[in-house]
């Protein structure tokens, strides 16, 4: 074993004894999973403030590493002991399933910020979940999640009304008409990234933005 894959082993089973603040994200991630794959988050009798001694307060962020994803649905499903999470981000996971991120989101009602890039999971029950769930959401962003369909898009327009970015950079294909609900349902929308986007023109953006 390298050296640093013996130390996140010795923080992980020690979690309680350290503080992971000073690390950079690479190795905060590291850690966190390897403290789920060795069962010792499992073992921790608060493992709502554990996990915020992994993170920064009320903000959690996972970047999937080349080759590869340090987030399944264990983790997933250990994000439900959070309810003051505001600030969540997911980037290229791919051992994620809908089921679990659908199950999550009625545990967080108070998400403010949903970042949600190349997780192929992320389809229309996803949104419809979050959608549902969390009223709050002001910053969302789906970029690269190429199975979201116009009914996905409809259930952000009739539960999301407090956006003020949005991201569907390179994904989905929707009709221009759902995307202008979105924009309508949404006046303090003040960013809209749609670039490389199927469907949606030049003119709609025009007639958007000059409402």
């Amino acid at each position: 074993k390298t050296l640093e894959k013996r130390c996140v082993e010795l923080i992980a089973d020690s979690l309680e004894s350290f503080s992971l603040e000073t690390l950079n994200q690479h190795l905060r991630d590291l850690i966190l999973h390897c403290a789920f794959a060795r069962k010792s988050l499992y073992r921790s009798k608060e493992p709502a403030n554990l996990i915020k001694k992994c993170m920064f307060e009320y903000m959690i962020e996972f970047n999937g590493t080349r080759g590869g994803s340090l987030v399944d649905d264990r983790v997933v499903e250990f994000l439900q002991h959070c309810p003051l999470l505001e600030r969540l981000t997911l980037k290229k996971n791919m051992k994620i399933t809908s089921k679990a991120l659908c199950e999550l989101f009625p545990h967080i009602p108070r998400i403010t910020t949903l970042h949600l890039h190349t997780v192929l999971c992320v389809n229309d029950q996803v949104l419809s979940s979050f959608s549902a769930n969390c009223p709050d959401l002001f910053d969302l962003s789906l970029e690269k999640c190429p199975t979201i369909t116009d009914k996905g898009i409809e259930a952000v327009s009739k539960g999301c009304n407090r956006l003020r970015r949005l991201s569907l950079y390179s994904g989905c294909k929707i009709l221009e008409s759902s995307l202008s609900d979105v924009f309508f349902a949404n006046p303090l929308l003040e960013s809209i990234n749609v670039a490389r986007l199927g469907n949606v023109t030049d003119r709609l953006m025009t007639e958007l933005l000059s409402v």
